[in-house]
Protein backbone atom coordinates (compact mmCIF):
# COMPACT_ATOMS: atom_id res chain seq x y z
CA UNK A 1 0.00 0.00 0.00
CA UNK A 2 2.59 2.40 0.57
CA UNK A 3 4.02 1.93 -2.73
CA UNK A 4 0.74 2.41 -4.37
CA UNK A 5 0.89 5.81 -2.01
CA UNK A 6 3.87 6.96 -3.27
CA UNK A 7 3.17 5.95 -6.93
CA UNK A 8 -0.20 8.42 -6.44
CA UNK A 9 1.62 11.44 -5.33
CA UNK A 10 4.02 11.62 -8.12
CA UNK A 11 1.64 11.47 -10.65
CA UNK A 12 -0.50 13.42 -9.29
CA UNK A 13 -1.57 16.80 -11.37
CA UNK A 14 -2.96 18.69 -9.53
CA UNK A 15 -2.64 20.54 -5.97
CA UNK A 16 -5.64 18.27 -5.01
CA UNK A 17 -3.96 14.86 -6.17
CA UNK A 18 -1.24 16.18 -3.70
CA UNK A 19 -2.90 17.25 -0.54
CA UNK A 20 -4.87 13.80 -1.16
CA UNK A 21 -1.84 11.90 -1.31
CA UNK A 22 -0.56 13.10 1.76
CA UNK A 23 -3.81 12.72 3.49
CA UNK A 24 -3.66 9.12 2.62
CA UNK A 25 0.56 8.91 3.88
CA UNK A 26 0.10 10.65 6.89
CA UNK A 27 -3.77 9.58 8.42
CA UNK A 28 -4.92 6.34 7.04
CA UNK A 29 -1.55 4.40 6.22
CA UNK A 30 -0.49 4.08 10.06
CA UNK A 31 -3.69 3.25 10.73
CA UNK A 32 -3.30 -0.16 8.67
CA UNK A 33 0.41 -0.67 8.73
CA UNK A 34 -0.70 -1.03 12.88
CA UNK A 35 -3.44 -3.20 12.44
CA UNK A 36 -1.68 -5.32 10.16
CA UNK A 37 0.89 -5.64 12.97
CA UNK A 38 -1.50 -5.74 16.03
CA UNK A 39 -4.90 -6.75 14.94
CA UNK A 40 -7.93 -6.07 17.45
CA UNK A 41 -9.15 -10.04 17.84
CA UNK A 42 -6.89 -12.57 18.28
CA UNK A 43 -7.98 -16.29 18.27
CA UNK A 44 -7.74 -17.97 21.93
CA UNK A 45 -4.83 -20.37 22.79
CA UNK A 46 -6.16 -23.92 23.29
CA UNK A 47 -10.15 -24.80 23.62
CA UNK A 48 -12.56 -23.15 24.45
CA UNK A 49 -13.41 -23.26 27.99
CA UNK A 50 -17.04 -24.14 29.06
CA UNK A 51 -19.34 -22.14 30.75
CA UNK A 52 -19.46 -22.05 34.55
CA UNK A 53 -22.52 -22.75 36.38
CA UNK A 54 -22.84 -21.88 40.33
CA UNK A 55 -24.52 -23.86 42.30
CA UNK A 56 -26.74 -21.98 44.68
CA UNK A 57 -24.96 -21.66 48.13
CA UNK A 58 -28.03 -21.62 50.07
CA UNK A 59 -30.37 -24.86 51.51
CA UNK A 60 -34.04 -24.64 51.88
CA UNK A 61 -34.53 -25.03 55.71
CA UNK A 62 -37.75 -27.29 57.14
CA UNK A 63 -40.76 -25.59 58.21
CA UNK A 64 -40.71 -25.76 62.30
CA UNK A 65 -43.92 -23.57 62.74
CA UNK A 66 -47.29 -23.34 60.86
CA UNK A 67 -49.71 -21.71 62.06
CA UNK A 68 -53.15 -20.31 60.12
CA UNK A 69 -55.05 -17.42 61.63
CA UNK A 70 -57.94 -14.89 60.44
CA UNK A 71 -57.33 -16.10 57.10
CA UNK A 72 -53.55 -16.28 56.88
CA UNK A 73 -50.90 -18.54 56.78
CA UNK A 74 -47.57 -18.17 58.89
CA UNK A 75 -44.68 -20.34 58.30
CA UNK A 76 -41.41 -20.37 59.97
CA UNK A 77 -38.77 -21.57 58.70
CA UNK A 78 -35.74 -23.33 61.16
CA UNK A 79 -32.25 -21.71 60.87
CA UNK A 80 -28.56 -22.70 62.08
CA UNK A 81 -28.02 -20.22 65.37
CA UNK A 82 -25.14 -17.71 64.21
CA UNK A 83 -23.27 -18.86 67.00
CA UNK A 84 -23.98 -21.89 68.45
CA UNK A 85 -24.75 -23.67 64.67
CA UNK A 86 -27.75 -25.52 66.61
CA UNK A 87 -30.76 -25.77 64.13
CA UNK A 88 -33.23 -23.30 65.80
CA UNK A 89 -37.08 -22.04 65.05
CA UNK A 90 -37.16 -18.49 65.81
CA UNK A 91 -39.84 -17.07 67.43
CA UNK A 92 -41.51 -14.79 64.46
CA UNK A 93 -42.63 -16.46 61.23
CA UNK A 94 -40.68 -15.69 58.02
CA UNK A 95 -43.86 -15.83 55.60
CA UNK A 96 -47.01 -14.38 55.80
CA UNK A 97 -49.94 -15.49 53.36
CA UNK A 98 -53.20 -15.01 52.72
CA UNK A 99 -55.50 -17.78 52.15
CA UNK A 100 -57.73 -16.36 49.83
CA UNK A 101 -61.39 -16.61 49.48
CA UNK A 102 -61.05 -19.41 52.49
CA UNK A 103 -60.85 -20.25 55.85
CA UNK A 104 -58.14 -21.78 58.12
CA UNK A 105 -58.46 -25.69 58.63
CA UNK A 106 -59.65 -26.87 61.90
CA UNK A 107 -56.28 -28.42 63.64
CA UNK A 108 -55.05 -24.18 62.24
CA UNK A 109 -52.35 -25.75 60.63
CA UNK A 110 -53.20 -24.94 57.34
CA UNK A 111 -55.51 -23.20 54.44
CA UNK A 112 -58.63 -24.92 53.31
CA UNK A 113 -58.90 -25.45 49.59
CA UNK A 114 -62.69 -26.70 49.42
CA UNK A 115 -65.71 -25.93 51.12
CA UNK A 116 -68.71 -27.04 52.60
CA UNK A 117 -70.45 -24.36 54.35
CA UNK A 118 -70.32 -20.70 54.83
CA UNK A 119 -67.35 -21.39 57.80
CA UNK A 120 -65.06 -23.01 55.30
CA UNK A 121 -64.98 -19.33 53.54
CA UNK A 122 -62.98 -16.37 54.54
CA UNK A 123 -65.24 -13.45 55.61
CA UNK A 124 -66.90 -11.81 52.59
CA UNK A 125 -66.84 -14.95 50.96
CA UNK A 126 -69.61 -17.64 50.47
CA UNK A 127 -69.60 -21.57 49.69
CA UNK A 128 -71.07 -22.82 47.04
CA UNK A 129 -72.21 -26.36 47.51
CA UNK A 130 -72.43 -27.47 43.90
CA UNK A 131 -68.49 -27.02 42.77
CA UNK A 132 -67.17 -26.50 47.17
CA UNK A 133 -65.70 -23.50 46.46
CA UNK A 134 -65.91 -20.19 47.82
CA UNK A 135 -66.99 -17.11 45.83
CA UNK A 136 -66.97 -13.44 46.53
CA UNK A 137 -69.68 -12.49 48.70
CA UNK A 138 -72.42 -9.83 45.98
CA UNK A 139 -75.20 -8.16 47.25
CA UNK A 140 -78.16 -6.94 45.64
CA UNK A 141 -81.55 -4.80 45.90
CA UNK A 142 -84.78 -6.46 47.07
CA UNK A 143 -87.25 -5.83 44.46
CA UNK A 144 -88.91 -3.07 46.09
CA UNK A 145 -85.70 -1.33 47.08
CA UNK A 146 -86.40 -1.67 50.75
CA UNK A 147 -83.45 -4.30 51.71
CA UNK A 148 -80.44 -5.51 50.73
CA UNK A 149 -80.22 -9.02 49.78
CA UNK A 150 -77.02 -10.53 50.06
CA UNK A 151 -75.17 -14.14 48.36
CA UNK A 152 -75.63 -16.03 51.19
CA UNK A 153 -79.76 -15.43 52.06
CA UNK A 154 -79.27 -12.70 54.30
CA UNK A 155 -81.40 -9.79 54.69
CA UNK A 156 -80.66 -6.24 55.79
CA UNK A 157 -83.44 -3.69 56.08
CA UNK A 158 -82.73 -0.13 54.71
CA UNK A 159 -84.71 1.27 57.74
CA UNK A 160 -87.17 3.57 55.37
CA UNK A 161 -83.92 4.51 53.34
CA UNK A 162 -84.15 2.92 49.40
CA UNK A 163 -81.35 0.36 48.15
CA UNK A 164 -79.39 1.87 45.26
CA UNK A 165 -76.51 -0.61 43.79
CA UNK A 166 -76.48 -3.10 46.54
CA UNK A 167 -76.31 -0.38 49.17
CA UNK A 168 -79.01 0.87 51.82
CA UNK A 169 -78.41 4.68 51.49
CA UNK A 170 -77.99 6.47 54.44
CA UNK A 171 -79.19 9.95 54.34
CA UNK A 172 -81.45 11.31 51.65
CA UNK A 173 -81.72 14.49 49.80
CA UNK A 174 -85.36 14.30 47.81
CA UNK A 175 -87.91 12.00 48.91
CA UNK A 176 -86.55 9.46 45.68
CA UNK A 177 -83.85 8.46 48.28
CA UNK A 178 -86.52 7.23 50.60
CA UNK A 179 -88.53 3.83 50.26
CA UNK A 180 -92.63 4.57 48.91
CA UNK A 181 -94.48 6.57 51.30
CA UNK A 182 -92.07 8.14 53.19
CA UNK A 183 -90.16 11.52 52.92
CA UNK A 184 -86.87 13.46 52.69
CA UNK A 185 -86.54 15.93 55.66
CA UNK A 186 -83.82 17.73 53.79
CA UNK A 187 -82.72 19.55 57.01
CA UNK A 188 -81.61 16.46 59.02
CA UNK A 189 -81.09 13.71 55.90
CA UNK A 190 -83.73 11.43 57.46
CA UNK A 191 -86.63 9.46 55.97
CA UNK A 192 -89.36 10.60 57.80
CA UNK A 193 -92.83 9.12 57.73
Amino acid sequence: MYHLARLFKKTAQSTFAAILASFFLMTILPSVSALAENPPFRPIPGPIPSPIHPQPDFQVSPICAQTCNNSSLFVTFSTKGSQSGNVECPTHPQLTTSCGAYACESNKKNCLATCNSISDCAPGFICNPQNHTCLIMTYSCSPDQHSVLASDGAIFDCNGFRCSAGQCRTTCKVTDDCIDGMNCKTDTGQCVY
